[in-house]
């Protein structure tokens, strides 16, 4: 089975965030082409066509891919992958807010540890505010992270 066949059958019984996290991942991999994923989701409802239509080869984790296509759907449109001076590049910006997710296997060493805390400080001196959530926290605990997101938008 190819890529876009197996997208195209999980469209039939997966949630669509997930359908689109896994398009995001097989589009920037190379492994389906943008042209050929819009072709088969031309065939879907209107609804779910203009769901399905919300990848973006940017993303570079399972976890973005959630979280920007949840804050799309509560009308934020955070920015992919951004560079700031002094920061690096982060998962997702959304005015002063910089969201990062973090899986447990790419943050479990002193380093990673350290590194993040200092981002967090250069992020705060340049008057942004930093948001870290993780894997669980996104996928099993939503409404608290909506909360705490819509909440520091507001600041």
């Amino acid at each position: 089975m190819s890529a876009i066949d197996a997208l195209d059958d999980m469209t039939m019984c997966q949630p669509v965030e997930r359908v689109v996290a896994a398009a995001d991942s097989a589009i920037r991999l190379g492994l389906v082409s943008e042209a050929s994923w819009l072709r088969r989701i031309a065939r879907q409802p209107p609804r779910l066509r203009e769901l399905l239509a919300d990848v973006d080869r940017r993303s570079e984790s399972y976890l973005e891919s959630i979280m920007r296509f949840r804050l799309r759907r509560l009308g934020f449109f955070p920015a992919l992958q951004v560079t700031i001076p002094a920061v690096g590049r982060i998962d997702l910006r959304l005015g002063r807010l910089v969201i990062e997710l973090d899986g447990w296997e790419h943050h479990r060493d002193r380093d990673a540890f350290e590194r993040d805390r200092r981002r967090d400080a250069e992020c705060l001196r340049q008057g942004l505010i930093p948001l870290r959530f993780t894997s669980r926290q996104l996928l099993r605990d939503w409404a608290w992270v909506r909360g705490v997101v819509e909440s520091c938008a507001r600041l």
